[in-house]
């Protein structure tokens, strides 16, 4: 089971222009069961050049944090042509339509037939990928509608505090 061990959601991340993009941080806690709140602070780093959106993430502590200590970040996409769209990890072909494990991989490549070019979503740190269809329901005359808004496509990685830094990656999304 999936579950949040971070208050990283509750709280503003500081914001700050630097260079040509903007610096996201905040210092949280690790709350794991059973242990004392482990200092954590992240920072990520926004940069758009081109038709390239380029998110730098390092999440490091203070202190000592041992254990299986997941770090996931999803990016929500919508496609016009969500039927006849195309989806592969590492080259490896996925459907969009339902929950998908996609396995350990580094590239998301989907191809939609109406927009000029494949998007692409890689990670320079492999990881592990799962995809979901994000749908709306509504009520209609004729009962329930469940409507196709897009897909989310998530990366996870394993978190590994051996130094002070227990990740750094670069998520790039070019279209």
């Amino acid at each position: 089971m999936v579950q949040q061990w971070g208050d990283f959601t509750a709280g503003p991340y500081d914001l700050r222009i630097q260079g040509e993009g903007v610096v996201a941080d905040r210092a949280g806690s690790l709350n794991l069961p059973g242990r004392e709140p482990a200092s954590l602070a992240v920072q990520k780093r926004f940069e758009l050049e081109g038709r390239s959106l380029t998110v730098e993430y390092e999440i490091s502590s203070s202190g000592e944090i041992e254990g299986d200590v997941d770090f996931g970040c999803e990016v929500n996409l919508h496609f016009p042509s969500q039927a006849e769209c195309e989806a592969g990890l590492d080259g490896r072909p996925f459907s969009l339509a339902g929950p998908v494990d996609c396995g350990a991989g580094s590239i998301v490549t989907i191809v939609d037939p109406v927009l000029p070019g494949p998007l692409r979503l890689s990670s320079s740190v492999p990881g592990q990928v799962w995809s979901y269809p994000v749908q709306t329901v509504s009520q209609s005359e004729g009962g329930v509608d469940i409507t196709w808004q897009g897909c989310s496509i998530g990366f996870k990685w394993k978190l590994d505090f051996s130094d002070a830094t227990g990740l750094a990656l670069r998520l790039s999304l070019n279209f």
